[in-house]
């Protein structure tokens, strides 16, 4: 498994992940940031996000995507903080 830090350009993201899954490596990015960034990473073909997506509720679509295209989920749980 390789974990992906940073952003950084797609074309290069798409390359990194073209390498991995030719060695049938996973790649889990650092996520949770951004809900728009997270899903465009599990089209571009990462293993899973690492942390919660920041939104809810997730709406049907949103799990099916996970569903199809994800084969982990993350260990991270869902905190939350009163101010």
């Amino acid at each position: 498994m390789a974990r992906r830090v940073g952003r950084g350009a797609r074309s290069s993201r798409q390359r990194l992940l073209a390498a991995a899954h030719a060695l049938n490596f996973s790649v889990v990015p650092e996520g949770g940031m951004a809900y728009g960034w997270n899903i465009n990473q599990i089209l571009d073909g990462h293993t899973t996000i690492e942390h919660a997506l920041p939104i809810a509720p997730l709406y049907d679509d949103v799990k099916s995507l996970f569903a199809q295209r994800c084969g982990s989920k993350s260990p991270t749980s869902v905190h939350a903080r009163r101010r």
